[in-house]
């Protein structure tokens, strides 16, 4: 949702869902079935499609495998398709997570190595559209924070419903190169309005979950009290977790000529939204 308000200031877009459509102004699409996608394409006629649908909680890939293949693989291969067919440009959102986190600053030429059913998916899917549409643009993007689109609690929602419910713990050796919201919009808005293609990197500086949390809480005047440092090897989660998934954005930042906020820039911007003080 923040991704559609920024574009629409500066051209017509129309965003597309599955289900949740609570102000009625989006377009439904099952992007599982290719009739369908085409279905929409024809109506709308778009000269860009920037796709960020996924089944992005490892933890329910790990369950549901099958629904992770269909939603991540086979969905966005009928975009790529309807894309190619309709010689649409395309703007695919990946992650991160097609690393194995055992080194981190992964730059876009890393080979992805996956070690879970949703960074294996997603992978596959890059290729996979790179493959279908030569033009498309393929966008890796770390954790994203900021304010979400109101279906799913967003990252800081969760955050704090959990706290406020007693202990809770918070990975201190998994390290990720945390982003605000708004500067993959404009990433996404810069990429679109350029002849860019291939892959690209976008995120902030490198940080533990645990450490970026308490940085939040801090600068928002919350008690971290209730936030506990826990390893991987202690969380020992069904779903494999890499360890530092950081991402070297150089080329990115080189490309369309931005860099996104620095982490209290981000906390700055976000606050205003929450309206917390």
């Amino acid at each position: 949702m923040h991704l559609v308000s920024h574009l629409r200031t500066k051209h017509t877009v129309f965003g597309t869902c599955h289900q949740y459509n609570p102000n009625g102004d989006l377009v439904s699409m099952e992007i599982t079935n290719l009739n369908k996608v085409q279905k929409v394409m024809d109506e709308l006629t778009p000269d860009i499609v920037i796709h960020s649908a996924a089944l992005a909680n490892p933890a329910k890939c790990y369950e549901n495998p099958s629904l992770a293949e269909a939603i991540n693989v086979l969905g966005s291969h009928n975009i790529a398709k309807a894309c190619a067919l309709n010689s649409v440009r395309m703007i695919h959102i990946s992650t991160d997570m097609v690393f194995d986190g055992n080194k981190g600053d992964y730059d876009e030429n890393e080979t992805p190595s996956p070690i879970n059913v949703y960074g294996k998916t997603k992978a596959t899917a890059e290729c996979v559209v790179l493959n279908t549409l030569a033009t498309a643009a393929v966008l890796r993007t770390a954790i994203v924070y900021g304010t979400g689109s109101g279906m799913h609690p967003n990252f800081f929602e969760r955050l704090m419903k959990k706290i406020s419910h007693g202990p809770h713990k918070i990975l201190a050796d998994e390290f990720r190169s945390f982003v605000y919201v708004e500067d993959v919009a404009i990433i996404c808005d810069r990429l679109a309005s350029g002849s860019h293609n291939g892959i690209f990197h976008i995120g902030g500086q490198k940080s533990s979950r645990y450490k970026f949390v308490c940085r939040m809480l801090d600068h928002f005047g919350i008690d971290k009290r209730n936030i506990l440092p826990v390893t991987i090897q202690e969380l020992n989660e069904e779903s494999p977790r890499p360890a530092d998934l950081s991402l070297n954005c150089s080329k990115t930042m080189e490309t369309v000529q931005f860099s996104p906020a620095s982490e209290v820039e981000g906390f700055i911007k976000f606050e205003k939204l929450l309206d917390l003080k």
